[in-house]
């Protein structure tokens, strides 16, 4: 019998155990790939997130950028506008003002011998201001020894005496030896001579009537006006008020750029940011971080998260994690304040209206103000004794109507301004955002705070061109770079003669006639030392004679234009024969930019005719009209259109003919504040208070001028007249003392007593002027400088337009397509562009096979690496870079940073990296 066979006894739990296993295997595996899936989901939707947020801040920086570029195009424009001003005000002096003289009514002017150089072979090239003498032959010494522009007004009368030196007067001849017919022939003749004088000096007060409405008239806003005065071009603003004004809407729009970064962080609704509402309210102010944060806002996702119930309370709203907890920083520049002229025509307690900050502090832009002392000539008529020869014998002429130019100063002209390369517009910004994402294994449930920066600038464009040098950020001078002398066909200077300088020389002999004045050394500028402008009290400040280089000729008279001289001189002919030969050929002294310049004053006009307003105002619109040579140099406004159809889709500006007031001419609206909120003025009494101060700072300059006046008095005073009063009755139409002698208070300068009243008549041009900018009070026909400006701002806001925008007159340019204005930044080839600037039109948007301008007269935006921001081999901020390069033929003078930019982003707010390479 077999033994029983035993078998193995397995646990009953065994298999439970197994089981168990099995259960911890499949748990691991599952977590496992959980947690796998979780992370390749959770990177996914982070790498998608990053990259939406990277998007998002790449946008908010094209877009301030874009804001900024339309901002500075803005600016651009307006400086445009401040040439045409100043177009406008030499339009009046050299050919409104200069009309009488027969050199320059004559519309053959490049063939007139009177103006050529002919010792040079140079015949016609050269214009000719001066007056003629009445006699040659018989008065040899009596010609005008300068060839200076000088306003002289010749209507009503059939003699034209603006186109002469001198007129004779009455000769006083030796009379028989009876009593009572001496005594006869002596009052008649006296009494004569006295009409003769009386008629004579009259003219004065219509040259400097002519004279001060065109460079301080309010135009249609009154203030100014004379009786018994042609009035020319008076509906116009003077161009020493319209240049402040445009200068205050300047740094009004300057502010605007520089609206400081907002660093706390810009979001939709957080309790530790600033809420975009916020922002809102002063839209022009705040135009940057809105548009910046919408933008990036926008191009998050989020989807239909990102705001499903936009009626809701702010809380209540469904939003996406990353759009709800975006944040924008605007990063900040290392902020400026380099004073000087950076500052001029801000008020020292300026703040913003309804945003708070001070436009003083420099971050993104800094516009340099370029004042410049300018003196607009007018002809003054003097009577004096006079001497001819008679048969060997000396015979007296009294009353002699001698014409000579007497300078008006213009200080602080505002003639444009500079963009400062030292400080370089750009926009900066960082964004964060939380990301959660589908799987957040944390107990913290904000969260990961992911970030992303991104920077853009604006290029492309030009301000305007560099003219003038800024010295020291206070003084203004003449430029001179390598070759180029920009400043020569803008600005002359009289080259005071030393035997009328000379201390020495008898005062009665140191003013013949035709002599200009003021003519002391010390009041023109002479080199490339000499200040010409600047902020208030710089010290020892010359004066210019105003001058225009009209338009581009060809390159070689461009060429005499930029390197013939520093500061155009003006010097004194030795002889008749040698004052038929000008030496001066800058500017409008060049008989061909004097041609285009007169053309825009359309037909022809002889000496003396009556010329409608109509056609002055169609000729001054002309004159505003964008050149060859602007576009060249600014950012020229363009209406683009054939047959009249304006084309709006690439117009960079609209017009406005609706209720335009200019004649002949359509309107169009250029956006520049002047106060109201967001400017630096709250209403339009505190612009007047700025001009005011800004005035009071030329008391210095209007001293002199009075001292200038003072010393041309005392020499008419110290000649003998054979009439009782002959001489002080002239002198006393320049500068009054009263009562006689010479130790009596004098009248008219600061430190005189005797006030400024009626009658009106006997007033010297000293006392006018003086009242005029120190006064108080309308008399005479003559209301205070400061009192105008006020009338003017009060008269001016009538209009609804004027806070906000300047209202110009726009006339197309003269048989010049709008593509040629367009010299801005032009995509080249690698751009996808041929080689002339334009582009195939073919494509799924515009489907044609016209190829299209791609030419722009307006500020790009592109972006930039952060890491030129901060500091390195290849950044802006330390590398020596060339901001701007000029081509002037056959040098490239241009402003070449050394340093680099002094605006900088600290590297400190770049905080994740070590080292950047975006």
């Amino acid at each position: 019998m077999n033994p029983p066979v035993e078998h193995s006894k397995t646990p009953k739990n065994s298999s439970i155990k197994e089981k168990g296993q099995l259960s911890v295997f499949l748990g691991v595996s599952m977590t496992i790939i959980v947690s796998l899936l979780a992370f390749i989901i959770n990177v996914g939707l982070f790498v998608k997130a990053k990259i939406n947020l990277q998007n998002a801040v790449d946008s908010a920086a094209w877009a301030g950028a874009s804001v900024q570029a339309r901002q500075l195009t803005n600016i651009g424009y307006l400086n445009w506008e401040m040439r045409n001003n100043y177009k406008e005000w030499m339009f009046k002096q050299y050919v409104l003002g200069q009309i009488a003289l027969s050199t320059v009514a004559d519309t053959s002017l490049s063939n007139n011998p009177k103006n050529g150089n002919l010792l040079n072979g140079l015949a016609g090239d050269r214009m000719q201001f001066r007056g003629q003498p009445f006699d040659p032959a018989g008065y040899p010494d009596e010609f005008d020894k300068f060839n200076l522009p000088s306003i002289c007004i010749h209507f009503g009368s059939g003699h034209n005496i603006c186109d002469l030196v001198r007129l004779p007067g009455l000769p006083r001849f030796n009379t028989v030896g009876l009593p009572s017919i001496t005594e006869h022939h002596e009052e008649v003749l006296s009494a004569l001579a006295k009409t003769k004088r009386d008629d004579c000096s009259r003219r004065t007060e219509v040259n400097f009537g002519a004279a001060l409405l065109w460079a301080y008239g309010t135009g249609e806003a009154g203030g100014l006006s004379f009786e018994d005065m042609p009035l020319i071009a008076s509906s116009r603003v003077g161009a020493w008020i319209k240049a402040m004004e445009l200068g205050l809407r300047m740094r009004n729009l300057e502010a605007h750029v520089n609206r400081p970064p907002v660093s706390e962080g810009i979001c939709f609704s957080c309790g530790d940011g600033m809420a975009i509402s916020n922002l809102n309210p002063i839209y022009a102010a705040n135009e940057r971080p809105i548009k910046a944060f919408w933008s990036a806002l926008r191009n998050l996702g989020g989807g239909d998260f990102k705001m499903t119930d936009a009626s809701a309370n702010v809380d209540e709203r469904a939003i996406d994690e990353v759009p709800g907890s975006f944040k924008l920083f605007e990063l900040a520049p290392q902020d400026r304040n380099p004073g000087g002229l950076s500052d001029y025509l801000i008020p020292n307690d300026a703040v913003v209206q309804g945003v708070g900050y001070n436009p003083k502090t420099k971050f993104y832009l800094d516009l340099q103000a370029l004042p410049v002392n300018f003196v607009s000539f007018f002809t003054t008529f003097v009577s004096l004794t006079g001497k001819f020869d008679d048969g060997g014998e000396t015979i007296a002429q009294e009353a002699n109507c001698g014409g000579s130019k007497t300078g008006m100063p213009v200080p602080g002209f505002m003639f444009g301004f500079l963009k400062n390369p030292e400080v370089m517009t750009y926009y900066a910004v960082k964004g964060e955002a939380n990301f959660v994402g589908l799987f957040f294994p944390f107990q913290e449930q904000n969260g990961i705070k992911i970030s992303a920066y991104a920077a853009a600038k604006p290029f492309g464009g030009r301000v305007g061109p560099k003219l003038f040098m800024v010295d020291n950020f206070n003084t203004v001078k003449p430029r001179v770079e390598n070759e180029a002398k920009r400043s020569g066909a803008y600005i002359s200077a009289i080259q005071v003669p030393t035997s009328l300088s000379d201390p020495s020389v008898p005062i009665a002999d140191r003013y013949p006639p035709g002599t200009p004045f003021p003519l002391t050394q010390d009041f023109w500028a002479q080199d490339k030392t000499d200040v010409i402008g600047g902020t208030p009290n710089v010290g020892d400040v010359k004066f210019v004679i105003p001058n225009l280089l009209y338009d581009y000729t060809d390159d070689s008279s461009m060429d005499l234009q930029v390197k013939t001289d520093l500061v155009l001189e003006i010097k004194a002919a030795a002889s008749l024969d040698a004052s038929r030969l000008p030496d001066e050929a800058m500017g409008l002294h060049s008989t061909a930019q004097f041609d285009l310049f007169k053309a825009n004053y359309e037909g022809t006009t002889a000496a003396g005719d009556i010329i409608p307003q109509e056609r002055i105002e169609r000729a001054i619109n002309n004159v505003r009209r964008p050149t060859k040579y602007e576009a060249l140099n600014y950012l020229v406004p363009v209406i683009d259109g054939t047959d009249g159809v304006v084309n709006e889709n690439i117009s960079t500006i609209m017009l406005e003919p609706e209720g335009c007031s200019f004649v002949e001419a359509d309107c169009y609206k250029l956006y520049a504040p002047l106060f109201g909120d967001g400017t630096m003025f709250s209403d339009q009494a505190a612009p007047s208070a700025i001009i005011a101060d800004t005035v009071s700072s030329f008391e210095p300059a209007i001293d002199k001028f009075l001292d200038a006046l003072k010393d041309v008095s005392d020499s008419i005073r110290a000649q003998v007249t054979e009439e009782a009063g002959g001489s002080e009755s002239a002198a006393n139409s320049i500068f009054r003392r009263t009562p006689p002698p010479a130790s009596a208070p004098v009248v008219g300068l600061p430190t005189g007593a005797a006030p400024f009243t009626p009658p009106c008549n006997d007033a010297s041009l000293a006392q006018n002027f003086h009242h005029f900018f120190k006064g108080n009070g309308k008399a005479c026909d003559i209301t205070p400088i400061n009192e105008l400006i006020l009338e003017y701002f009060d008269k001016m806001t009538e209009n609804e337009s004027f806070q906000e925008y300047h209202v110009a007159p726009y006339v197309t340019a003269n048989n010049t397509p709008a593509d040629t204005l367009r010299s801005g930044y032009m995509p080249g080839v690698r751009q996808g562009a041929q080689e002339d600037g334009t582009v195939p039109a073919a494509g799924p948007i515009t489907p044609s096979a016209e190829f299209l301008s791609a030419r722009r007269n307006f500020y790009s935006t592109k972006f930039i690496p952060m890491s030129s921001l901060i500091g390195g081999a290849d950044s802006y901020a330390d590398d020596a870079r060339w901001m701007f390069i000029e081509k002037s033929l056959s040098s490239p003078p241009g402003d070449k940073v050394v340093g680099g930019i002094k605006n900088q982003i600290d590297p400190t707010d770049l905080d994740l990296w070590e080292k950047l390479f975006f």
